[in-house]
């Protein structure tokens, strides 16, 4: 979305779709907020109608996410605490699941918010601690897939733009600047065919990686 006649365009797709009971669409951070009836119209639904009205989406967060919480944890200097920490947590009265990710130190717990929170489990690990202050555990964020898509373009482009400069870099040496320079310029002027010198053979070859697969999109 470029404007806020797009944000009214895909609120106005959503409005019109069957079960869809409110929308609210936020141009500044790209996002929708949909209530809709699961009964009449599913989420791979919705997300079809705004595609077909010409916008891409992604889904953020749905209300089964309401109850999840990320934590990140350190002080643990071992996979058996962490398995440790998994297992108490798993036990844990209003805990439904548990998953961690050994390698990152990371949690992701799904509760009964009407029986423990974010600051219960929390307190939760840190007691467990064999030493005091040794175990900590803090919120954590998880990247949405809009940001990956985001660092994903800018690395592309990034990348893009240096693969230009290696082969732009000679073309500018090659025909502007070494021809200023008599006698080391003088061999881009040799013809080896008709009227086809080596400074046209070597512009063309390094130009049509730039035009042909770096200019390919």
């Amino acid at each position: 979305m470029m404007c806020t006649s797009c944000a009214e365009s895909v609120e106005r797709a959503l409005l019109m779709i069957d079960g869809v009971k409110k929308a609210v669409v936020g141009l500044a951070l790209e996002e929708a907020k949909v209530h809709f009836d699961p009964n009449v119209i599913d989420i791979a639904g919705i997300i079809e109608s705004i595609e077909d009205s010409g916008f891409g989406a992604v889904l953020v967060s749905s209300g089964a996410d309401v109850n999840k919480v990320h934590l990140k944890l350190e002080g643990f200097e071992s996979l058996e605490d962490c398995k440790q920490i998994q297992s108490l947590l798993e036990s844990a009265q209003g805990v439904n699941h548990v998953e961690m990710d050994l390698d990152e130190h990371k949690l992701t717990i799904n509760y009964d918010s009407a029986i423990t929170g974010p600051r219960s489990l929390i307190q939760l690990i840190e007691e467990a601690s064999p030493s005091p202050n040794m175990y900590h555990a803090t919120l954590y964020v998880p990247p949405r897939q809009r940001e990956n898509d985001q660092l994903h373009e800018t690395q592309m482009y990034r990348n893009q733009f240096l693969w230009s400069c290696i082969f732009s870099v000679p073309v500018f040496l090659f025909s502007m600047a070494l021809p200023m320079f008599h006698p080391y310029g003088n061999w881009l002027s040799y013809k080896l065919y008709h009227n086809l010198t080596v400074g046209m053979l070597l512009r063309w070859i390094l130009c049509t990686p730039v035009q042909f697969i770096v200019g390919r999109r």
